[in-house]
């Protein structure tokens, strides 16, 4: 079972690795990758719409990206076997990724973007789950929150979409993505500073009640695909429904940087109830997937961009804040450590397959009807992946170290 105190057993390593190792090694990989992802995933729709592509043009598109993302996370999941696998498939994807989004630049043409896009996709939605799940094996036994370094991420996106506010606005479109691409070699470099987990191969099986077990992976799996794949969805047309209200490229990328630099001072405050969430570990999913939904919600029916986008987002950083932070304690306790990498995998790629279906169907929703329905529609999947949750069967919190 996860202690959310956050006080683990020290694991066997070949040799001590110091926190302040782990920190200095994992942080900036964190911060270096979300930097090259927060260009590549957040301008896919503004680069499709400046390429001239026509609005089911574009949903093909952004069909495709979640569905490829899937398609690599079900294919490198089969791999993923043990610490040192897991980092080894991480620098591989980090330095394909690394060639793709620099011909992401050079592509302009429907079916170029569409064939680069295909690629690029199917390596950049496993990598984020190895890298998740190389960090919370790495840090077990160091109390080091798994949120102290997840925040790096969230900081990246900061970073990287503040600085794209200056590039939309002074540089061609294309040359963002020179940007991306180097941060993605860079962590890719990094990497190698960081020391593989090992497995213990002794750990204690303790599971959930085996009559729950079974049900409760499939609850937690369910629930999460459904908080996520909204939540993903609602990320990709986004910029679209702005663009149709008036907002320009610059001003969208200053908007998600401080709608994410909301998630980033979330997460420094959410460990501070933590003795609240030991007892009550289902309550920041709670406010994640009802948080993601007030947010589509709002879209619905705020027409002025820029207080449909500020605000909406700002929600969105809220609910994230809450969902990142104890995310991966939520399915570690659930699957157990051994089958973490898998799970994670295994919940990325599904969601990203209901994202999927989500984006190719949305110009069909929004031009037969309006973007209230799109949006209306992605609130209603948010309050579904609530209800799921609500019944997720988790075992008693422990009383040991609980008083940390």
């Amino acid at each position: 079972m996860v202690d959310f105190s956050f006080q683990r057993k020290r694991r066997a390593y070949d040799s001590p690795v110091s926190k302040k190792r782990l920190l200095w090694t994992l942080c900036p990989i964190y911060l270096l990758f979300y930097m090259g992802d927060a260009i590549l995933s957040s301008y896919y729709s503004l680069y499709f719409i400046h390429n001239g592509l026509d609005a089911h043009q574009q949903s093909l598109l952004l069909g495709l990206i979640p569905f490829c993302l899937f398609l690599g996370c079900l294919t490198l999941s089969l791999l993923a076997k043990g610490g040192k696998r897991t980092l080894w498939l991480f620098r591989i994807c980090a330095v394909i990724e690394t060639g793709l989004t620099f011909g992401f630049a050079f592509c302009h043409s429907f079916t170029s973007l569409a064939i680069l896009t295909v690629l690029l996709s199917f390596f950049n939605g496993a990598p984020f789950a190895f890298l998740e799940s190389h960090a919370v094996l790495s840090i077990e036994g160091q109390n080091i929150r798994y949120g102290t370094i997840r925040i790096f991420g969230t900081l990246g996106y900061v970073v990287s979409l503040a600085l794209g506010y200056f590039l939309l606005g002074n540089l061609p479109f294309e040359q963002c993505y020179y940007f991306s691409a180097t941060f993605f070699f860079i962590a890719f470099v990094w990497s190698f500073l960081t020391r593989p987990a090992t497995d213990n191969e002794e750990e204690e099986q303790v599971e959930a009640p085996k009559h729950k077990i079974g049900k409760a992976i499939i609850l937690l799996i369910l629930g999460l695909v459904l908080v996520n794949g909204s939540m993903v969805a609602y990320t990709y047309l986004l910029p679209v429904r702005l663009k149709d209200l008036g907002l320009n490229d610059a001003d969208y990328s200053f908007m998600r940087a401080v709608g994410i630099a909301v998630e980033a001072v979330m997460l420094l405050l959410v460990p501070f109830f933590h003795r609240f969430f030991e007892k009550h570990r289902k309550v920041p999913f709670y406010i994640a997937s009802l948080g993601f939904g007030l947010a589509s919600f709002l879209v619905c029916f705020m027409n002025e961009p820029f207080s449909c986008g500020y605000v909406s987002l700002t929600v969105t950083g809220i609910a994230k804040g809450f969902f990142f932070a104890y995310s991966m304690y939520l399915i570690e306790e659930v699957a157990s450590k051994k089958r973490l990498s898998q799970v994670v995998l295994i919940i990325n790629g599904l969601y990203n397959l209901l994202s999927s279906g989500l984006n190719l169907s949305s110009s069909y929703i929004y031009l037969a009807t309006s973007f209230a329905v799109y949006f209306g529609i992605l609130a209603a999947i948010e309050v579904a992946g609530f209800l799921v949750l609500l019944f997720l069967p988790l075992k008693k919190p422990s009383v040991e170290g609980s008083g940390n």
